[in-house]
């Protein structure tokens, strides 16, 4: 089963550059209302760039959001004079609660993701192992009988491995029983 997280990640990429967008906007009026106060702690608390916001896990990220709206959220009325709005508080803690949501998503659809390849490797194996404990055994036979047979069977049998390196390495010939090895 394969699963299209893409526009889960889309979404949550949007919202996580919505986030930012709003944490420097509550930085930048908390900064300057620190200035004007003269509030070296409020302003240690508020200073942010947006460099180090990007750099944050998602979770971090919604707490440093949550911190500026909770710093801001009392003092709406002096920030109210540095662009921060109401409709501003407003829209930042629905933001926030959707950016919440978004990002245990991720890890939902990435967990189903790595389960779907694991079943898939376990398809594959449970294959190699019908191939190699049954229809070889099968097969075996006619490596007296029919020798031209038996050897296009074998030719079918090896399984060449691409090393995605280009034309430095020459590919290998992997997972080839040994009683079937030329």
């Amino acid at each position: 089963m394969v699963v299209d997280n893409k526009g889960l990640t889309r979404t949550k990429i949007e919202l996580r550059n919505e986030v930012t967008r709003r944490i420097l906007k509550f930085s930048m009026a908390l900064k300057a209302l620190a200035t004007y106060q003269k509030n070296s702690d409020l302003l240690t608390k508020a200073t942010y760039k947006v460099t180090e916001l990007n750099r944050l896990a998602d979770p971090i990220l919604f707490d440093v959001g949550t911190m500026m709206f909770n710093l801001a959220n009392p003092m709406r009325e002096q920030v109210a004079r540095y662009f921060l709005t109401e409709d501003d508080f407003k829209q930042t803690e629905t933001l926030l609660a959707d950016f919440k949501t978004a990002i245990p998503q991720k890890r939902m659809a990435t967990t189903v993701s790595k389960s779907s390849t694991q079943k898939v490797t376990d398809v594959f194996r449970s294959i190699y192992k019908l191939l190699r404990e049954v229809i070889d055994v099968y097969v075996a036979p006619f490596q007296f009988e029919n020798p031209d047979f038996y050897r296009e069977y074998r030719n079918a049998r090896i399984i060449v491995g691409y090393t995605g390196r280009g034309k430095s390495k020459t590919d290998k010939v992997e997972n080839v029983p040994a009683a079937l090895a030329v």
